[in-house]
C-alpha cells in the first residue's frame, strides 16, 4: 500500500520495529481497527506541533471510529471508517503539519475546521449505525414473536 499510511506503517511499529505484515486495505473490522490505531499514533506523533484543540478533535474523531467498528459494523460504516482512517484524517494532519514546517503558517483554525467536518460525518454515521442496529433488533424480535409466541408447542 502506498501513500501516507504505507509510509506510516514502515515508520511506526511497536518499540520502533517495523510492523508485521499489515492487513491489506480491506473493509474487515480487524484491518480497520489496525489502521485506526495507526491514525491514532500519527496524531500522537504530531501532538506537539498540532494546535491543542486539533489534537483533541482528532482523538475524539478516533473515539467515534471505535464506536463504528463494533463486530457487527455495517458496510456503510466500514466504508466511512476506511476513508477516515486511511485517507482523510492522515492527510488532514500531515498536510497541516507539512505546510507549517515549510513556513506556510497555516492557521490552526484551518486544521480544526477540517477535523470538525470529519467529526460531523462520523457523528452522522454513528447515528445511522445506531438506528440500523435498533431496527435489526426490532426485526429479530418480531421474527421470534411470529415464530414462537403464538404456537402451541407439543413437546
Amino acid at each position: 500500500m502506498s501513500g501516507i499510511l504505507g509510509r506510516l506503517r514502515r515508520i511506526i511499529g511497536p518499540e520502533g520495529e517495523a510492523p508485521a505484515q499489515p492487513p491489506g486495505e480491506t473493509l474487515d473490522v480487524p484491518a480497520l481497527r489496525h489502521d485506526a490505531e495507526l491514525a491514532r499514533r500519527l496524531v500522537e506523533m504530531h501532538g506537539d506541533v498540532l494546535p491543542p484543540r486539533a489534537s483533541v478533535l482528532a482523538m475524539l474523531l478516533l473515539d467515534r471510529v471505535d464506536l463504528l467498528l463494533a463486530d457487527d459494523a455495517g458496510s456503510e460504516a466500514r466504508i466511512l471508517v476506511s476513508g477516515l482512517v486511511r485517507r482523510h484524517l492522515p492527510t488532514t494532519i500531515t498536510t497541516w503539519v507539512g505546510s507549517n514546517q515549510i513556513g506556510a503558517a497555516v492557521p490552526g483554525e484551518s486544521v480544526e475546521q477540517q477535523l470538525i467536518t470529519l467529526m460531523a460525518g462520523a457523528d452522522g454515521a454513528v447515528a445511522t449505525e445506531r438506528h440500523r442496529r435498533s431496527a435489526d433488533a426490532q426485526v429479530h424480535g418480531r421474527f421470534l414473536e411470529d415464530r414462537y409466541a403464538h404456537r402451541d408447542l407439543d413437546l
